[in-house]
Parts: C-alpha cells; sequence; structure tokens
C-alpha cells in the first residue's frame, strides 16, 4: 500500500561525501505532497502541506499544514475522510504520520478533534490518544425513540481509533466514554460505533454519499440515562434506525417507581421486553409509556 512520489522519493536517498561525512542540513520544500495508491492502482489517499523540512537519510520528514484525504475504494475519487493538523512527522517506512498537536477529521457523519494522534496509511487507520471529542449528525436520542435523525450526538473518551471497513468506519473508544444528545447521556468504559455508507447518488450531476450509524455497542459499567428512564448493565447493543436498543448481562431498568431486573431485555421504542430474568420466567411486553 502506499507509492512514493518519485520527485520525493529521491530526497530521502543517504548522500554519501568523501570529503564531509556531517550530517546532511535539512532540505525545505515550499509546498509537499504524496500520492498513495493500493494495489490495484486506485488512489488509496493523498497527503499535502504548505511546506516541509526533509532531513536526508533520517526516513522522516516534518510538514506543515498536513491535510491527508481518504478515498473511497472502489473509485478512487471520493473523498470519504479529511485529517488536518497544523504540524506532523512524516515516516517512510509504513508510510505513517504523527503529532503531538492538534487533530481535526472529517467524514461525511462525523467530525473529530483530540490530540496525540498516529495515522497508518497501510490500514488506513487513525488513532487519538488525548482529548478525544466526535460530533455525529445523529440525534441519538431522537433515533431511539421515533427513527428521526436530525440534530446532534457527542462522545467523548480517553482514545479513540478510526478504522475503515469493507462499508463503513469503525470508531472504538476506550476510558471515560461520554456520550450525550437531547436528554441522553450513555457512559461505559469501552464503546464502538459502526458506521454504512450509503454508495454516491448522481443528483443534479453532483454526486452526494450518505453515511449512517448502523450499530453502537458499549460495554463495561454501562449506564443509559433518558428523560424518564435510567438504565444499569454490562453491556449494551444499539440500533438507531431500528429504534432498539438489547441490554444485557445485569440489566436494572429504572422508570419512575418501577424497576425491572433481567440477564437480556430489549428496549424498542415505546415498549420492553425482559427476555430471561433471574429466575429465567419470561416476561413479554412490558409497557413503559417512553415515547
Amino acid at each position: 500500500m502506499g507509492r512514493w512520489l518519485v520527485a520525493l522519493a529521491a530526497s530521502f536517498l543517504p548522500i554519501s561525501l568523501a570529503a564531509d561525512r556531517s550530517p546532511a542540513p535539512a532540505m525545505p520544500l515550499r509546498e509537499f505532497f504524496l500520492p498513495a495508491f493500493g494495489e490495484d492502482g486506485m488512489r488509496a489517499w493523498d497527503a499535502s502541506g504548505s511546506g516541509a523540512e526533509v532531513e536526508r537519510g533520517a526516513g522522516h520528514l516534518t510538514i506543515s499544514d498536513l491535510r491527508v484525504r481518504l478515498f473511497d475504494p472502489q473509485d478512487g475519487t471520493t473523498v470519504q475522510l479529511i485529517l488536518e493538523s497544523p504540524r506532523a512527522e512524516f515516516f517512510r517506512d509504513g508510510n505513517q504520520a504523527c503529532g503531538e498537536n492538534f487533530i481535526h477529521l472529517v467524514g461525511n457523519l462525523f467530525t473529530v478533534i483530540g490530540g496525540r494522534w498516529t495515522f497508518f496509511g497501510a490500514d488506513p487507520s487513525v488513532i487519538l490518544e488525548r482529548d478525544v471529542q466526535v460530533f455525529f449528525e445523529t440525534n441519538l436520542a431522537r433515533a431511539l425513540a421515533s427513527g428521526e435523525e436530525g440534530g446532534f450526538t457527542v462522545i467523548g473518551a480517553d482514545s479513540l481509533q478510526v478504522i475503515r471497513s469493507a462499508d463503513g468506519f469503525s470508531l472504538e473508544f476506550l476510558q471515560n466514554v461520554v456520550t450525550q444528545s437531547d436528554e441522553l447521556l450513555l457512559t461505559c468504559d469501552r464503546m464502538v460505533v459502526e458506521t454504512v455508507w450509503e454508495r454516491p447518488l448522481a443528483i443534479l450531476e453532483e454526486k452526494s454519499t450518505g453515511e449512517a450509524i448502523r450499530r453502537i455497542h458499549a460495554q463495561g459499567h454501562v449506564h443509559f440515562e433518558e428523560a424518564r428512564r435510567h438504565m444499569e448493565a454490562d453491556g449494551a447493543e444499539l440500533f438507531p434506525r431500528e429504534g432498539l436498543a438489547v441490554l444485557s448481562g445485569r440489566v436494572c431498568v429504572t422508570d419512575g417507581e418501577r424497576v425491572v431486573r433481567g440477564r437480556h431485555i430489549v428496549l424498542r421504542r415505546d415498549a420492553l421486553h425482559v427476555l430471561t430474568d433471574g429466575d429465567g420466567v419470561v416476561h413479554r411486553d412490558i409497557s413503559l409509556d417512553v415515547r
């Protein structure tokens, strides 16, 4: 994965001088551009910058105003994700970039900000290890309650890994995960948000790519609060489009003065279904009037 631009690759070659073996000074570049292609010849991603300093023989360069574009592997032209950072170190081996400062990721459905990051060109994927905040253009509370998706949801965590999957992105949040939208608060130890692409549609000769949240998987000390409910569980799976939440493990749902416990509880729109409780008794269609 990834072929270096010929002119840039040449600048990485070590120089051997018989008369002077002192380290060569860094070579400044006024502009920087690097395309990377897959084995099928499709453009996988490209990187650009307003300037760069190349240290000959060092195998890396420092880029100012880094901008990386990740392309749809099916056509090599549709941009699926853009990465921006004011300063980064780019390494030839492994096609990696990293930085200690601010990073900004923009996709069709989500925007990511954070710090102390690494971009892996071979996967491709991005890891953020500080001050993670992700803004989704979906109101999770509305989606679960009524199927309406307009609005925003914010997820914060100690770290985040963004990986491109076969048909979308997978965002894995770790430690101190907090999810917030209107009248909804969800906290847990680990959360994976899976998105799915709706392939480009030609509208008035313009291509438009849609994206939606397909599934959210929360694990470890799951606390889920809505306007009139409080839920605790070992794990939870949320399917926003279906308005479905599946709670598992030690589950406790509190709605006003009513408390329901079980090992597997399913909530769909305005109804709650307890599949099995601690005694193995099956309950069905327990209305909690959550509309």
